[in-house]
């Protein structure tokens, strides 16, 4: 959490973050201690006004994970679809 926020500290107002990987953050994680974390980095984005760009394969195993953490964003991107 603190290199979380020293990282958000030196992005400037408008700026934006990449999350690369959230499956791979599954893998070292529980889903819930998960779903809190990314919770928690989108909530310090807002506060912040930066833009968060947060990037999950969608492979089966994740599916149920996107659509838990789904409702914390402004929009969710499938690109499958483009």
């Amino acid at each position: 959490n603190i290199a979380l926020n020293q990282a958000l500290d030196v992005i400037e107002e408008g700026g934006f973050m990449i999350l690369d990987s959230i499956a791979t953050l599954a893998i070292y994680n529980d889903e819930r201690t998960l779903k809190k974390f990314v919770k928690t980095v989108v909530e310090k984005c807002y506060s912040r006004k930066v833009k968060g760009i947060f990037i999950c394969n969608n492979s089966k195993s994740m599916k149920e994970l996107i659509e838990d953490i789904g409702p914390f964003f402004n929009q969710t991107i499938d690109s499958e679809k483009l």
